[in-house]
């Protein structure tokens, strides 16, 4: 990016991502993320596991833009490109403690106008705001966080791998998530959808705007 002018890159760093569970004891959703946003839209994005899956792996998620997505394993000094497959998988990514009253209520919402349509739907629960987005990516899945509160840092990285996969990350409204210095100021106070492709972008927020009003 040395040819970018400098005035249009913002670098958003959060050093440990799942704070709460690295307090825990609990490492393997813990994740060091790096964001780069060029004129307020994420570029790249690097991800890393500093302890993958309770291995002795360290392993980062990255992209090239319009290169693709890859996976380079510290130890192994091996780089592997992520195939994603094209087709929609019937999984859905939450949050591990959606038996909350205030999560539930919001999730039911998504789930009656996205998957009341769709059979044999598989909900995989996770810990972490970055570790359930690199799983939705590889998975090419809809990933719903009810979180809030959240702040740049916290999505800037990953939101850059959405991108690159053909998919987005979207506020309920169907708006992209802007990088602007009020966003850095105030952070995300409103859930986001992590959607695949377009077409179940659009799916989705033609059922919403329609039928919001009806809960």
């Amino acid at each position: 990016i040395n040819y970018l002018p400098m005035k249009d890159i913002k670098i958003y760093i959060d050093p440990v991502d799942a704070t709460s569970l690295l307090i825990k004891k609990i490492f393997d959703p813990v994740m060091i993320l790096i964001g780069i946003a060029y004129k307020e839209k994420p570029l790249i994005g690097f991800s890393t596991y500093p302890l993958y899956e309770n291995t002795n792996k360290s392993i980062i998620y990255f992209n090239i833009p319009e290169k693709g997505i890859y996976e380079y394993d510290i130890y192994d000094e091996k780089f592997i490109k992520i195939k994603i497959t094209e087709n929609l998988n019937k999984d859905l990514i939450v949050r591990y403690n959606m038996n909350k009253e205030k999560d539930l209520g919001i999730f039911l919402i998504f789930w009656l106008l996205v998957c009341q349509k769709l059979n044999d739907w598989n909900l995989i629960r996770g810990s972490g705001y970055a570790n359930k987005a690199i799983l939705a990516i590889k998975k090419n899945a809809p990933y719903y966080s009810s979180m809030t509160g959240l702040g740049p840092w916290d999505t800037c990285a990953v939101n850059a791998l959405a991108l690159e996969n053909g998919g987005s990350i979207n506020k309920l409204d169907g708006s992209e998530i802007i990088y602007t210095n009020e966003l850095d100021k105030n952070g995300l106070d409103f859930p986001v959808v992590y959607f695949p492709n377009e077409k179940r972008k659009k799916d989705f927020f033609d059922d919403y705007q329609s039928n919001t009003s009806k809960f």
